[in-house]
């Protein structure tokens, strides 16, 4: 998986395509409705939550993903992001399926 998606993703980084939306690829469990899109321009975004990057931070947080999914064991990653206090967290491995289900159940039911 973690082969694929660097491929996915150099293949999106050399396209003229606008975005690219990670949580639909084949391997991505997302949860709560979570969606993780790489976009070209935030403008095109038209609502949900906005992490404008550099093309620096773009492939480091890259290559930060890729080492948390190629590794052994569970593991997350936070970055800071704006506004100052925000950390995003993102997870592999660490919560089990009873936590989610349950997670979305309590959501489900407000």
């Amino acid at each position: 998986e973690v082969d694929e998606f660097r491929a996915i993703v150099a293949g999106y980084l050399r396209s003229q395509d606008q975005l690219l939306a990670v949580h639909e690829l084949p391997f991505v469990v997302p949860h709560l409705g979570a969606t993780l899109t790489i976009i070209r321009d935030p403008d095109c975004l038209v609502s949900g939550f906005r992490w404008v990057c550099s093309d620096k931070q773009k492939g480091e947080i890259i290559e930060a993903l890729l080492s948390l999914v190629a590794s052994d064991g569970p593991g997350h990653q936070y970055f800071d992001i704006l506004p100052e206090g925000t950390d995003l967290i993102i997870s592999s491995g660490e919560w089990g399926e009873q936590l989610w289900a349950s997670a979305e159940a309590t959501q489900s039911s407000v």
